[in-house]
């Protein structure tokens, strides 16, 4: 036929084109891209839930859950670790249990050093069933770090993706 697939400038812009359609061109300044552009790391991400816990003693909370994990994640006892450098955004919520009047105080680790604030709650006040917090941090990590949610409290989990207790983790550059 006579529809262009590609046309290339001596010196000068790249064009791509789908269906007669101009999608990816190359400029002085960079690239333009008409349409959606998609881009997938399917190996660098992890979602756990947890189940119900008390932890009475600061200790790692252990998301005992997988609802996805990539190939450059592993995790043991509530510790993930990285195998492919870059920037995460990592965020996870946890939900207090209904009938429990425990403190709640838990923070996000790098290599066993603290990053970021806390998620702290005390105990239900009358006529409140359930407290939850979150947060996200973003957060560089290298090869081989390993980040964990540490600290005590008591929280109502699930084993499934509808729990309310979780940590997810995506790496979003390099």
């Amino acid at each position: 036929g006579s529809e262009s697939i590609a046309d290339f400038t001596v010196d000068g812009a790249v064009t791509l084109y789908h269906n007669g359609t101009s999608k990816f061109s190359t400029t002085a300044d960079g690239v333009d891209v008409s349409g959606y552009l998609k881009a997938q790391e399917v190996n660098t991400h992890w979602h756990f839930v947890a189940a119900s816990q008390d932890i009475d003693s600061a200790a790692v909370v252990d998301f005992g859950t997988q609802i996805t994990k990539g190939s450059a994640i592993s995790e043991s006892g509530g510790r993930f670790t990285v195998a492919v450098a870059g920037t995460y955004i990592i965020m996870y919520q946890m939900n207090n249990a209904s009938d429990a009047d425990d403190t709640t105080n838990v923070y996000l680790r790098k290599n066993t050093t603290r990053i970021g604030g806390s998620l702290y709650y005390e105990g239900p006040t009358a006529g409140q069933d359930y407290s939850s917090q979150g947060g996200h941090i973003i957060v560089a990590l290298a090869a081989n770090d390993v980040v964990d949610l540490y600290g005590v409290g008591n929280w109502s989990g699930n084993t499934n993706n509808e729990a309310g207790t979780y940590i997810t983790g995506i790496r979003i550059g390099e």
